[in-house]
């Protein structure tokens, strides 16, 4: 049995001051963490300049053959075959200038993405992201998917994730989920570490 102590009031709090507490590269760690459980494993973070400065991206996708992707666990299959998807993070109140710079600047890379996966911590109205979606079809031909401050909750305590986010928001320690073994679960525990 696992008892999450983070609760969705402190967890959404956490995140609405991301910015004014400047964990701007937290943020990009956390978000990397989730996307890797629950979209796509196959990514690779960026090195160099914090906020993509060096190839426009915060974090892409390489290609993964079928074979290999078939065995993953997330939702949709994630990433696969020649598909390249970039990803951008903001944790910026103005998220609708920071969604258009960025894909605007992704667009302008020429690296043939087939999708954008726009993050941010701040709430979005669902009449905003198919607006947006519908705008950037049609200026770019690239799909755009907005994931704000609901998925995040989202994939915390829906998805139990919860772990992932005190380590990578750096959360007080006395917040991580505590797993508690029944009986059957010692036994078996026990039993696999004589095994070992």
């Amino acid at each position: 049995k696992t008892e999450c102590n983070l609760t969705k009031e402190v967890f959404e709090y956490q995140l609405d001051k991301l910015s004014a507490d400047m964990k701007q590269d937290e943020f990009e760690n956390f978000t990397r963490q989730l996307a890797c459980r629950l979209i796509t494993p196959n990514l690779i973070p960026q090195t160099g300049p914090t906020g993509g400065g060096d190839g426009k991206t915060d974090i892409e996708t390489h290609t993964v053959s079928e074979d290999v992707a078939v065995h993953w666990y997330v939702p949709g299959g994630g990433c696969q075959g020649e598909n390249k998807w970039a990803f951008a993070i903001s944790c910026k109140n103005k998220w609708k200038e920071k969604i258009r710079y960025d894909v605007k600047s992704i667009m302008g890379t020429d690296r043939s993405f087939s999708k954008v996966l726009f993050f941010t911590n701040q709430l979005v109205r669902a009449k905003d992201k198919t607006d947006l979606y519908t705008e950037f079809k049609n200026a770019y031909g690239v799909e755009v998917e907005i994931f704000d401050q609901k998925w995040y909750v989202q994939s915390v305590f829906d998805n139990k994730c919860a772990d992932i986010a005190v380590d990578a928001l750096n959360l007080s320690r006395t917040l991580k989920p505590v797993v508690t073994l029944g009986p059957r679960d010692f036994e078996r525990k026990k039993r696999i570490d004589e095994i070992e």
